[in-house]
């Protein structure tokens, strides 16, 4: 099993006895998963000046320079299409692990797509994610830009 620090808006997570605290299972596998949305992943034209443990490590739909010359509708299909092809990197890195329980794999992961009834600039992306020990953890929700 795999753990890893705990971070709560940004800042790690110190306990009342002093210690950093740490996340296993379906917690661990949240706070990788949001990780991922976050981070982007590392293209020729977005090299990183430092040792990156995994490369493939990210998503491609913060680049909002993809979607600058698409009309409305193609921005969508775009960010959908994105995040199909970050979800299945993210899973093939975790087919290449053998330290992960069940409670840290994902079995099953959906999401919807849809403009911002009230800023057509951003998309909503609501996400469902079944574990390998069949619990499905709370639903994320990320916000992307495309303007």
């Amino acid at each position: 099993m795999a753990e890893g620090l705990k971070f709560i808006n940004g800042d790690w997570s110190v306990g009342t006895n002093g210690a950093v605290e740490r996340v296993t299972g379906k917690d661990k596998l949240s706070r990788d998963f949001e990780k991922m949305l976050i981070t982007d992943a590392e293209t020729p034209k977005n090299q990183t000046d430092y040792y990156r443990y995994n490369p493939r490590y990210g998503n491609y739909v913060n680049n909002t320079a993809l979607f600058s010359n698409l009309p409305q509708k193609d921005k969508l299909n775009a960010v959908i299409e994105l995040m199909y092809n970050s979800i299945q990197n993210y899973l093939l890195l975790q087919e290449e692990r053998n330290n992960m329980s069940l409670a840290e794999v994902i079995a099953d992961v959906a999401f919807d797509a849809y403009f911002d009834t009230y800023d057509p600039t951003k998309i909503t992306i609501p996400i469902r994610i079944l574990n390998g020990a069949g619990l499905e953890l709370p639903q994320t929700e990320f916000e992307q830009r495309v303007a």
